[in-house]
């Protein structure tokens, strides 16, 4: 695997930030029900430079929204394709939000995923996130910088 650094996207990067969406979510359209588009919303955080994008060989491989606020930086979505899936690229673009946060100043990193996704929960309390509580369907996880 040859990947690029990670860069900030561009409006020229939508449509392959929609593919790498709907290849990582596409195993859990028909396990999680009332999954949201997970793309929706990306074209405006486009264009307020909150998405960055990692490239293998040229073509989009996995992507970052990174949202701010008064205290922290809400990890909006990370994905990756399911071909480079396992080889550490969702762990690297994690460190870089951890990164872009110090350099933000904010006290810590915060994020939602879904209680159907063990997986990512598992994932992140390995990169040092901690579980803050549940409302629903979603699990609320944490990282002080």
């Amino acid at each position: 695997m040859t990947l690029s650094p990670i860069r900030t996207a561009t409006r020229h990067d939508l449509p392959a930030i929609e593919r790498v969406f709907s290849a990582a979510y596409s195993e859990y359209e028909f396990v999680i029900k009332g999954l949201p588009d997970m793309a929706a919303g990306v074209a405006e955080a486009v264009a307020a430079h909150e998405v960055w994008v990692v490239e293998n060989d040229h073509a989009i491989v996995g992507c970052l929204i990174l949202k701010e606020f008064e205290d922290s930086l809400q990890v909006v979505n990370v994905a990756t394709t399911p071909e480079v899936r396992g080889q550490g690229l969702g762990g690297m673009m994690m460190r870089f939000a951890e990164a872009e946060g110090a350099l933000r100043g904010v006290d810590c990193l915060r994020l939602a995923t879904h209680v159907d996704m063990p997986g990512n929960v598992e994932m992140y309390r390995h990169l040092g996130w901690e579980e803050t509580g549940r409302d629903g369907m979603r699990v609320f996880m944490e990282k002080v910088l």
